[in-house]
């Protein structure tokens, strides 16, 4: 649960602003505890929520979405809010190109997963975990002197725990995980390369 796809945005930012948080400007220290919880809010509290409410109203019959005809009403509804929140921090928060890239990474990973779930049951676990390690790689590749290293490397090793994971409990076959940490590395990677 700690390593679930819906946390793994507030992991990534938690890990930066206390190791490079010079990657965050203009973000300063004063405003980074209310960037965090905003960041807690958007991409965990809420779409949580959401998925609560889905369960509730039958739309979906666990948290755990199994059945992979159940998730893409879900997966939608939470790419959007990425999007929104992509949107409200471009525009009316003003934040700097680095953390707007990292937003436009995960709501563009997002809407990749959502429509391969239409045809195929695509580890999201795997994608989210690996995603970080793509944007934590990205950064460290036109920063190398920062201090990412120790960070790539603990996202490193938990990807393979997470990978390893969804293959011993048989949630996905191997083809779905590696597909899956490849599209979420490939995608993140790229995205903050790219823009930055």
């Amino acid at each position: 649960m700690a390593l679930h796809p819906l946390l793994m945005t507030t992991w990534l930012f938690l890990g930066v602003a206390l190791l490079y948080p010079i990657y965050l400007e203009p973000i300063n220290q004063t405003k980074l505890y209310l960037f965090l919880i905003l960041v807690f809010i958007t991409t965990f509290l809420i779409p949580f929520l959401s998925i609560s409410i889905f369960k509730l109203s039958g739309v979906i019959s666990s948290f755990e979405m199994p059945n992979r005809a159940e998730r893409f009403v879900p997966l939608l509804f939470i790419t959007s809010l990425y999007g929104l929140s992509l949107y409200f921090m471009y525009s009316k928060l003003a934040l700097g190109i680095n953390v707007i890239a990292i937003f436009l990474g995960i709501t563009l990973l997002l809407l990749f997963l959502t429509f391969i779930t239409l045809k195929w049951q695509i580890s999201l676990h795997s994608a989210a975990s690996s995603g970080i390690v793509g944007f934590l790689l990205a950064m460290l590749a036109q920063s190398p002197e920062g201090n990412l290293l120790l960070l790539c490397t603990i996202f490193i090793l938990l990807a393979g725990l997470v990978a390893s994971a969804r293959l011993f409990l048989n949630a996905h076959t191997i083809e779905e995980v590696g597909t899956g940490s490849f599209l979420g590395f490939i995608v993140c990677f790229l995205t903050v390369y790219i823009i930055n």
